[in-house]
């Protein structure tokens, strides 16, 4: 899956992000950033949307990959106690 929005700009691409990256289904392979239309952009963005957009999926991104490590680690730990005998 290849994700590409405005991340700067309103926060529905990185909901649509968030839902890709933490679907076990999806596998997203590629991530973009790209500028927000500058009639649309809030001043401060001005001309630097796109990069401010990257640093806020880069930081979405590093979440639900450690939300990721903890449910396999919790998926792991629930199957050893399975396997012993009296673990819960």
């Amino acid at each position: 899956m290849i994700v590409d929005d405005d991340f700067a700009g309103d926060p529905d691409g990185l909901a649509a992000l968030a839902h890709q990256l933490l679907t076990p289904k999806t596998r997203v392979t590629l991530v973009t950033s790209s500028a927000v239309d500058p009639k649309l952009a809030d001043a401060a963005l001005a001309g630097r949307s796109a990069a401010a957009g990257r640093g806020t999926a880069l930081e979405l991104i590093r979440r639900a990959a450690a939300r990721a490590r903890h449910r396999q680690a919790d998926d792991a730990d629930l199957d050893r106690r399975r396997r012993v005998p009296g673990g819960g």
